[in-house]
């Protein structure tokens, strides 16, 4: 998580302007709605509301490497694509952080106020962090400019990068209580967020930092997700491979649906395309999973279905989008 707020791109939100923010946040709003509405009609879980979220996810992550790849990425449909992409990582972030602290303390009186509390504390911590770092920017340049050197043998960019992912993730712990794991995620992906938007000129830090975790620690993630995932529900029979299938179908649709409103702008088969990248899923909808199992709110099985979505949309969605995708004309209008 600490990785895909890192990814984002604070540049983009600027030189796109509020209308196409709005824009992007009007196209978040209608994929969580027909995502509420499908799970509801369905009865595919007793908190509709809460799997709506986790099914309305979007991994920038993703999203990014297969832009830059089929170098989109700095077309009017690869910052689109990035764009709403973005919008549904902070918002699934901040309304899951939200929802998870309000699942795990009683909400009644004053604590009714404790989520909104908290998510005002981590903005301010966010921002006090981004100020530190402008004026480390303005008064010791030289000192800042070795924190993004490709020879700085102490690796100071890499271990100070770190101890502000500790500082997110600690003081969002000390402050989350029992929503503890939820917390630490909002509180890691902040971490990266603060970096990307503080040090704009970061590609260098960003790169051994993608290579610490890529090449490193990630794996280890994976690892854990291999050992907890639940293999014999799939051998001894079909109930499991039949709700992710339900899932899967629930995950292309609410992406696929609200991605019609860009076809004024792109041709019907690029619209298409986009829906389908916008669709895959990996980190987000993992840790999502993670926090329904830990706050009760769904079983290992269901667990299991959402971590196969994840996968199979990773790997998918971009395969559909090279394929489908026609670069030339890419405007109708």
């Amino acid at each position: 998580m600490f990785l895909a707020g890192l990814e984002i791109d604070f540049e983009i939100l600027q030189e796109q302007g509020i209308k196409s923010l709005i824009y992007a946040i009007a196209i978040f709003g209608v994929t969580l709605a027909i995502s509420y509405f499908i799970v509801s009609a369905l009865s595919i879980s007793e908190d509709p509301f809460f799997m709506s979220l986790v099914l309305s996810t979007t991994s920038v992550g993703v999203v990014l490497p297969t832009l830059r790849e089929t170098g989109l990425s700095k077309t009017k449909a690869g910052q689109t694509i990035i764009l709403s992409a973005i919008v549904a990582d902070f918002a699934t972030m901040i309304l899951l952080t939200y929802y998870a602290i309000g699942m795990t303390i009683d909400v009644s009186g004053a604590g009714a106020m404790m989520p909104l509390i908290f998510i005002f504390f981590i903005v301010s911590l966010f921002f006090s962090i981004h100020l530190a770092g402008r004026l480390a920017i303005w008064h010791f340049p030289n000192t800042l400019v070795k924190f993004f050197s490709q020879d700085d043998a102490t690796e100071m960019g890499v271990r100070a990068s770190i101890a502000i992912l500790f500082i997110f993730v600690a003081m969002s712990q000390t402050i989350g209580g029992e929503a503890s794991t939820s917390i630490a995620i909002l509180g890691a992906f902040m971490a990266g967020a603060v970096i990307s938007f503080t040090f704009t000129k970061q590609a260098i830090l960003e790169k051994k930092l993608f290579g610490l975790g890529f090449g490193f620690l990630i794996p280890f993630f994976f690892i854990h997700l291999g050992i907890s995932f639940d293999f014999h529900s799939i051998l001894e029979g079909t109930d499991l491979l039949g709700l992710m299938l339900v899932f899967l179908a629930i995950a292309f649709a609410v992406k696929l649906i609200p991605a019609l409103f860009l076809l004024p702008t792109f041709k019907a088969r690029n619209t298409l395309a986009i829906g389908f990248l916008l669709a895959s899923r990996l980190s987000l909808i993992i840790a999502a999973a993670e926090i329904g199992r830990e706050l009760g709110i769904i079983d290992e099985s269901m667990r299991s279905a959402l971590i196969l979505v994840g996968i199979t949309t990773s790997i998918v969605c971009p395969m559909l989008f090279r394929r489908i995708y026609k670069t030339d004309p890419e405007v109708v209008s």
